[in-house]
Protein backbone atom coordinates (compact mmCIF):
# COMPACT_ATOMS: atom_id res chain seq x y z
CA UNK A 1 0.00 0.00 0.00
CA UNK A 2 1.38 3.34 -1.08
CA UNK A 3 0.61 6.39 1.16
CA UNK A 4 1.74 9.14 -0.57
CA UNK A 5 1.47 12.36 2.07
CA UNK A 6 2.02 16.27 2.36
CA UNK A 7 0.16 17.84 5.09
CA UNK A 8 -1.27 15.50 6.39
CA UNK A 9 -2.02 15.25 9.87
CA UNK A 10 -5.70 16.21 9.84
CA UNK A 11 -6.73 12.80 8.58
CA UNK A 12 -3.86 10.36 8.67
CA UNK A 13 -4.15 8.80 11.90
CA UNK A 14 -7.49 7.79 11.09
CA UNK A 15 -6.28 6.59 7.57
CA UNK A 16 -3.57 4.99 9.00
CA UNK A 17 -6.12 3.08 11.27
CA UNK A 18 -8.21 2.14 9.07
CA UNK A 19 -5.00 0.18 7.05
CA UNK A 20 -3.66 -1.70 9.94
CA UNK A 21 -7.15 -3.10 11.27
CA UNK A 22 -7.92 -4.86 8.09
CA UNK A 23 -8.04 -8.55 8.74
CA UNK A 24 -5.81 -9.11 5.39
CA UNK A 25 -2.47 -8.22 7.26
CA UNK A 26 0.19 -9.58 4.76
CA UNK A 27 0.77 -6.38 3.28
CA UNK A 28 3.23 -3.44 3.91
CA UNK A 29 2.76 -0.21 3.90
CA UNK A 30 5.23 2.36 2.13
CA UNK A 31 4.71 6.46 3.12
CA UNK A 32 6.10 9.19 1.22
CA UNK A 33 6.57 12.18 3.18
CA UNK A 34 6.51 15.27 0.57
CA UNK A 35 8.56 17.33 2.59
CA UNK A 36 5.19 17.81 5.16
CA UNK A 37 5.55 21.16 7.16
CA UNK A 38 2.94 19.76 9.62
CA UNK A 39 3.04 17.42 12.48
CA UNK A 40 2.89 14.27 9.53
CA UNK A 41 6.42 13.03 10.44
CA UNK A 42 5.44 12.70 14.14
CA UNK A 43 2.61 10.57 13.32
CA UNK A 44 4.30 8.55 11.45
CA UNK A 45 7.31 8.14 13.26
CA UNK A 46 4.45 7.12 16.39
CA UNK A 47 2.97 4.39 13.92
CA UNK A 48 6.54 2.90 12.78
CA UNK A 49 7.32 1.87 16.46
CA UNK A 50 4.18 0.49 16.29
CA UNK A 51 3.98 -1.86 13.16
CA UNK A 52 6.94 -3.18 11.60
CA UNK A 53 5.15 -3.12 7.86
CA UNK A 54 5.67 0.94 7.58
CA UNK A 55 8.17 2.29 6.13
CA UNK A 56 8.63 5.82 6.28
CA UNK A 57 10.73 7.94 3.40
CA UNK A 58 11.05 11.65 3.97
CA UNK A 59 11.90 13.60 1.16
CA UNK A 60 14.38 16.27 1.46
CA UNK A 61 12.48 18.63 -0.64
CA UNK A 62 8.83 18.73 -2.11
CA UNK A 63 9.18 16.48 -5.35
CA UNK A 64 5.44 17.20 -6.23
CA UNK A 65 2.61 15.23 -6.31
CA UNK A 66 2.79 12.78 -9.25
CA UNK A 67 6.45 12.21 -8.47
CA UNK A 68 5.75 11.53 -4.71
CA UNK A 69 2.77 8.91 -6.10
CA UNK A 70 5.70 7.22 -8.32
CA UNK A 71 7.99 6.82 -5.05
CA UNK A 72 6.03 5.01 -3.59
CA UNK A 73 5.01 2.22 -6.16
CA UNK A 74 8.53 2.20 -7.22
CA UNK A 75 9.66 1.02 -3.70
CA UNK A 76 6.88 -1.65 -3.71
CA UNK A 77 7.79 -4.90 -3.52
CA UNK A 78 5.01 -7.07 -3.09
CA UNK A 79 3.17 -8.82 -6.04
CA UNK A 80 0.22 -6.75 -5.36
CA UNK A 81 0.24 -2.70 -5.07
CA UNK A 82 -2.50 0.20 -4.37
CA UNK A 83 -2.43 3.60 -3.34
CA UNK A 84 -4.34 5.26 -0.46
CA UNK A 85 -4.58 8.87 -0.05
CA UNK A 86 -3.79 9.78 3.37
CA UNK A 87 -7.00 11.43 3.90
CA UNK A 88 -9.47 8.25 2.41
CA UNK A 89 -10.53 5.43 4.51
CA UNK A 90 -10.90 1.52 3.76
CA UNK A 91 -14.56 1.28 3.99
CA UNK A 92 -14.63 -1.39 6.62
CA UNK A 93 -12.17 -4.32 7.96
CA UNK A 94 -12.75 -6.81 4.56
CA UNK A 95 -11.77 -4.21 2.15
CA UNK A 96 -8.62 -6.02 1.29
CA UNK A 97 -9.97 -9.52 1.56
CA UNK A 98 -12.69 -8.26 -0.84
CA UNK A 99 -10.49 -7.03 -3.15
CA UNK A 100 -7.78 -10.15 -3.22
CA UNK A 101 -10.39 -12.49 -3.59
CA UNK A 102 -11.36 -11.17 -7.01
CA UNK A 103 -8.12 -11.64 -8.96
CA UNK A 104 -7.77 -14.91 -10.55
CA UNK A 105 -4.76 -16.16 -12.76
CA UNK A 106 -6.00 -13.83 -15.89
CA UNK A 107 -6.91 -10.28 -13.78
CA UNK A 108 -4.47 -7.54 -13.68
CA UNK A 109 -6.10 -5.13 -11.66
CA UNK A 110 -9.52 -4.90 -9.68
CA UNK A 111 -11.45 -1.59 -8.47
CA UNK A 112 -13.96 -1.61 -5.64
CA UNK A 113 -17.12 0.49 -5.91
CA UNK A 114 -15.92 3.71 -4.84
CA UNK A 115 -18.59 6.58 -3.29
CA UNK A 116 -17.28 10.67 -2.60
CA UNK A 117 -18.94 11.23 0.80
CA UNK A 118 -19.22 14.75 1.87
CA UNK A 119 -18.70 15.55 5.74
CA UNK A 120 -22.29 14.95 6.68
CA UNK A 121 -21.68 11.39 5.64
CA UNK A 122 -24.41 12.14 2.46
CA UNK A 123 -23.08 9.91 -1.04
CA UNK A 124 -22.49 13.17 -3.51
CA UNK A 125 -20.96 10.54 -6.06
CA UNK A 126 -21.10 7.20 -6.80
CA UNK A 127 -19.68 4.56 -9.66
CA UNK A 128 -16.72 6.51 -9.87
CA UNK A 129 -14.96 3.30 -11.26
CA UNK A 130 -16.90 1.91 -14.68
CA UNK A 131 -14.54 3.57 -16.80
CA UNK A 132 -12.68 1.31 -15.80
CA UNK A 133 -14.73 -1.88 -15.42
CA UNK A 134 -15.08 -1.04 -19.03
CA UNK A 135 -11.52 -1.08 -20.03
CA UNK A 136 -10.75 -3.53 -22.48
CA UNK A 137 -6.92 -2.62 -23.86
CA UNK A 138 -4.23 -0.92 -22.05
CA UNK A 139 -5.41 1.97 -24.14
CA UNK A 140 -8.36 1.78 -22.66
CA UNK A 141 -7.12 1.79 -18.94
CA UNK A 142 -5.17 5.03 -19.23
CA UNK A 143 -7.98 6.87 -21.15
CA UNK A 144 -10.46 5.54 -17.97
CA UNK A 145 -7.21 6.66 -15.82
CA UNK A 146 -7.24 10.22 -16.84
CA UNK A 147 -10.74 10.84 -17.68
CA UNK A 148 -11.67 9.97 -14.12
CA UNK A 149 -8.98 12.61 -12.70
CA UNK A 150 -6.60 10.01 -11.20
CA UNK A 151 -9.62 7.80 -9.94
CA UNK A 152 -6.99 4.82 -10.63
CA UNK A 153 -5.30 4.90 -6.72
CA UNK A 154 -8.45 3.24 -5.71
CA UNK A 155 -7.96 0.08 -7.41
CA UNK A 156 -5.58 -3.18 -6.34
CA UNK A 157 -2.74 -4.18 -9.01
CA UNK A 158 -0.57 -6.35 -10.01
CA UNK A 159 2.65 -4.29 -8.97
CA UNK A 160 4.26 -4.89 -12.13
CA UNK A 161 1.66 -3.90 -14.38
CA UNK A 162 0.91 -0.87 -12.50
CA UNK A 163 4.29 0.22 -12.57
CA UNK A 164 4.74 -0.23 -16.52
CA UNK A 165 1.31 1.55 -16.67
CA UNK A 166 2.07 4.45 -14.60
CA UNK A 167 5.14 5.32 -17.06
CA UNK A 168 2.73 5.06 -19.90
CA UNK A 169 0.31 7.45 -18.24
CA UNK A 170 2.86 9.91 -17.57
CA UNK A 171 4.08 9.77 -21.41
CA UNK A 172 0.14 10.21 -22.77
CA UNK A 173 -1.54 12.12 -19.88
CA UNK A 174 -1.27 15.11 -22.23
CA UNK A 175 -2.61 13.85 -25.47
CA UNK A 176 -5.66 11.71 -23.79
CA UNK A 177 -6.91 14.68 -21.61
CA UNK A 178 -10.10 16.19 -23.38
Amino acid sequence: IGLPVYNGERFLKETLNSILDQKFSDYEVIISDNDSTDKTEAICQEYISKDARIKYFKQKNNIGSLKNYNFVLQNAIGNYFMWQAADDLLANKEYLNSLIEKFTSNTDYVFPDVKIINSQGKIIRSNLMLPFQNAKTRFDFAKASIKSNSQLIYGLFKTSIIKEDFILLEKFRDLLCY
